[in-house]
């Protein structure tokens, strides 16, 4: 593989996933988080000040709507919502305004995750039961394409800062590892053999570390870091 800039991918960082999982296109003094708060059957989506003020609902239905996160610019949040019957790709405004289903059809959708130049978006789907492969589509919707197609579960795709690749759990080998492919699906890799779960993937943004370690919480992060050469 051929010698990239500095890459890293953080492994089992539930922590970040579910409590702060999207701190983007922001400046530490504006910056947001957006998390999931309420009961399994009906969590709801908000934002908060990294201080723990000001915070806001954004969604307000009977239904889970979950795995938030902004767009890097800031402007836009997609998110996971059961709230049509089965799982899928919404989108909205950073406001909670125009809420859109990107997806709209039988499978169940989930975890997206935004390119860095906010124009696609990577999110797991899984077709008439079977287990979920990765896809990918434009930030409207349009131009859905499969990147993945394994019996066995790929799932939680994240998107490389530079926008190159895309990192993702599987368990096509048995137990859950981290894998790597190009944006459009070819070159995959597993990172290690490994017989222990590795799940949770994201990889390391250099400005968000700037921005958790300037409110002093960098180390509620534990994680394994795997850099790639």
């Amino acid at each position: 593989m051929q010698k990239e800039r500095l890459l890293y991918i953080l492994y089992f960082v539930l922590f970040l996933s579910m409590v702060i999982p999207a701190v983007l296109g922001q400046t530490p003094e504006k910056a947001q988080i957006v998390h999931v708060a309420g009961v399994v059957e009906s969590r709801e989506i908000f934002i908060t000040g990294v201080d723990g003020t000001n915070k806001q609902r954004l969604t307000n239905n009977a239904f889970a709507d979950t795995s938030p996160v902004f767009s890097p610019d800031g402007q836009k949040i997609a998110f996971s919502s059961e709230r049509d019957g089965n799982w899928e790709i919404y989108v909205m405004d950073s406001d909670g305004n125009n809420q859109r289903n990107l997806t709209n059809n039988p499978a169940q959708d989930s975890f997206p995750s935004w390119s860095p130049d906010n124009q696609k978006i990577v999110f797991s789907a899984s077709q008439n039961e079977s287990a979920p492969d990765i896809y990918v589509m434009d930030f409207n919707g349009n131009n859905l394409r499969r990147l993945t197609n394994e019996p066995a579960f790929d799932d939680r795709p994240t998107w490389s800062s530079d926008g190159q690749k895309i990192a993702f759990e599987s368990n096509r080998f048995g137990v859950y590892n981290i894998f790597i492919m190009d944006k459009n699906g070819g070159n995959v890799i597993r990172l290690e053999n490994k017989t222990d779960w590795e799940r949770n993937p994201d990889w390391f943004d250099p400005s968000f570390a700037s921005l958790i370690s300037h409110y002093g919480m960098i180390d509620t992060a534990w994680a394994w870091i795997k850099r790639l050469e």
